[in-house]
């Protein structure tokens, strides 16, 4: 999947790091490195009745997009990083269609925090 996305973050599209570039004590907290990310929730895929780890249901994101996302849908997800839409746009658009996001909301009580 790295090559296939030319090394760029799924979301925020920078350039991310291949993991083995890295030294193994780094790998987890270094926010450039490439991680698998599941675009669908796993609650979302029970629902479906599809299997989470599904080659369709991953990419690859930076470890700073991954670990920020937290529960918000994908695609708003990708909307926020590359600034097409607010955090508090994103929340307001996941209310109306009555999608809980409650651990981002959480995390992300302040809108002028900078993602």
């Amino acid at each position: 999947k790295f090559r296939a996305q030319n090394g760029k973050c799924c979301y925020c599209e920078c350039d991310m790091i291949y993991p083995p570039s890295l030294p193994e004590n780094k790998r987890d907290s270094h926010p450039l490195i490439a991680t698998s990310e599941h675009l669908h929730r796993q609650c979302e895929c029970k629902e479906a009745g599809v299997h989470v780890n599904r080659p369709h249901n991953t990419a690859l994101s930076c470890n700073e997009c991954n670990s920020k996302r937290q529960d918000m849908p994908w695609i708003y997800w990708k909307s926020i990083r590359m600034k097409e839409m607010s955090v508090q746009e994103a929340i307001s658009e996941c209310q109306a269609l009555k999608i809980e996001i409650p651990l981002f909301e959480l995390a992300n009580r302040n809108e002028n925090e900078n993602i």
